[in-house]
């Protein structure tokens, strides 16, 4: 069931992460309209390059036309207005703390060598250069990608790097290779069908010129995410209130896009009615939260150690009353054995006495006999002459 569990995670996580497109800053007249968009692409929420082919049997019609890779067309700055101003300082404000978080827990993992500060290192530096590469701070400021197909699957690796990465992160928090040693295995082989399911998704995309495995993955992405937060419910850790909390600011925020892109305009003036931004808000909360987990592991760790601490101390204080108890047993136990020789030797030693003194009345009663016999024999001779 776990391990089930654990391939919904994947499925939610790609699938939310996915959902998001590089938005533009508004105030750029050069980017096509909400509508525009949808006619686009068929189907298409997650703001890449996605590759059209012949279609065949089955398959719905996809009316756009593949880029040329070899041209690079630029994109006009926009215009400095008080929107375009707030969505770059957020954007950028929101980047620079997520790479400020990302120094700190290398700098944590460097000087601890703990496991989860280096899988969340690697998450939070997988999700800096997303947003890097999905935010109006780092496409729509300089040109489009050169070759869109590229451009995608260096996405999806990416995203595939963060789904490795908050798994084994989560993992590693909820001390699953210790308390769970058969999740931890199942999580493992988890890992390389990660890698297996990207393989997949990519063919299915490029040669076989299909998208129903990645509509099949965006289904299934919300109603696991549910399943998956019920059954962190049955773990028995103190940490997993922080990874509840942290999976439903991941599922909120994809909702909250994924409605606002279906019924709002793709390119608002307003920040808040950005998709990407609720994204971006619910992604700092979702690491501020497990910078706290974090946190409170440090603590629950130390906690333990002074507990440890204190155990130690109150063995080695018992193990000292036990020696002394057995001190003095020892010492009672030799008092009563040597009171019990120095009673057998005067036993032996009256028993001598007496033995000596039975000898000599024998000896005594002897020569008195040998006497009286000494004395009757002259006698005895006379009497016969």
């Amino acid at each position: 069931m776990r391990p089930l569990l654990l391939f919904i995670l994947l499925l939610t996580w790609s699938g939310v992460v996915g959902q998001e497109k590089p938005l533009a800053v508004p105030g750029n007249s050069s980017e096509p309209t909400a509508r525009q968009s949808d006619r686009q692409t068929v189907g298409d929420t997650s703001g890449t390059y996605r590759p059209q082919g012949q279609n065949r049997p089955g398959m719905p019609h996809l009316s756009q036309s593949q880029p040329n890779p070899s041209t690079r067309q630029r994109i006009p700055m926009p215009k400095r207005t008080p929107a375009t101003m707030a969505v770059l300082i957020f954007f950028s404000a929101a980047l620079g703390a997520v790479l400020f978080i990302t120094l700190f827990t290398i700098g944590q993992y460097l000087l601890n060598r703990d496991a989860p500060f280096g899988w969340y290192a690697f998450y939070l530096m997988a999700t800096a250069i997303w947003l890097w590469q999905s935010t109006p701070v780092g496409f729509n400021s300089t040109q489009q990608p050169s070759d869109p197909p590229v451009f995608f699957v260096y996405m999806k690796l990416l995203v595939y790097g963060m789904i490795v990465s908050y798994i084994r992160f989560l993992s590693y928090l909820l001390e699953v290779p210790k308390q769970h040693p058969r999740l931890d295995r199942w999580t493992r082989y988890f890992v390389r069908f990660v890698a297996v399911s990207a393989l997949v998704i990519l063919a299915e995309l490029y040669i076989w010129q299909s998208i129903y495995a990645y509509r099949v993955i965006n289904v299934l992405n919300y109603a696991s995410l549910v399943v998956l937060m019920i059954s962190i419910l049955r773990l028995r850790h103190p940490l997993k209130r922080y990874a509840l909390a942290g999976l439903a600011l991941l599922l909120s925020g994809g909702i909250t896009a994924v409605l606002l892109n279906a019924l709002g305009p793709k390119t608002p003036e307003q920040l808040g009615q950005m998709p990407l931004f609720y994204v971006v808000v619910n992604l700092l909360l979702e690491i501020l939260c497990f910078s706290l987990a974090l946190g409170r592991r440090f603590q629950l760790n130390k906690e333990e150690k002074i507990q440890t601490q204190q155990q130690l101390i109150q063995q080695l204080e018992e193990n000292g009353r036990l020696q002394q108890t057995h001190a003095v047993e020892l010492e009672y136990q030799l008092n009563q054995r040597t009171q019990e020789i120095q009673e057998q030797s005067r036993l032996l030693e009256q028993q001598h006495i007496r033995q000596l003194e039975s000898e000599f009345e024998q000896k005594l009663a002897d020569t008195e006999m040998t006497a009286l016999r000494a004395q009757m024999n002259p006698h005895f001779i006379f009497n016969c002459l």
